[in-house]
């Protein structure tokens, strides 16, 4: 969790927890590819979506996290580089197709989204705008 100092939660605040939830879970072995919010609780409050400009003492989070071993990610861009192309990011395949294809109004509400691929299916269920 996190102090709150001030007159409420700031983005700064948000992104302070984000930090501290990353530097948590860093392991030296695998690498955080996305790290989720799901719910806030700030004080005795618990499942707050947004906590921006709410005032408290004590913020906490819980976080849906994806990692990958890192030698397999160097792997990626060693091959890549080989191709003469550079890895910028890496990215969830489902949440790259949920932020090319839905709306916001469809996450908040709830969708599922099924990403049909060649050799694969993969599906992702958003719920409250988190997946």
């Amino acid at each position: 969790g996190l102090d709150v100092v001030g007159d409420g939660v700031t983005e700064r605040d948000v992104a302070d927890l984000a930090r501290e939830a990353k530097a948590s879970l860093a392991n030296g072995v695998d690498e955080i590819v996305h790290c989720f919010p799901l719910r806030y609780a700030l004080d005795d409050h618990k499942g707050i979506q947004d906590p921006k400009g709410m005032v408290g003492n004590h913020l906490a989070a819980d976080f849906n996290a994806v990692t990958a071993p890192i030698n397999q990610l160097r792997n990626l861009a060693n091959c890549l580089s080989r191709c003469h192309l550079n890895l910028v990011d890496v990215v969830l395949s489902h949440h790259a197709a949920a932020l090319g294809c839905l709306e916001q109004d469809e996450l908040e509400l709830g969708v599922m989204l099924i990403e049909i691929g060649g050799g694969s299916t993969n599906f992702a269920i958003y719920h409250e705008g988190r997946n």
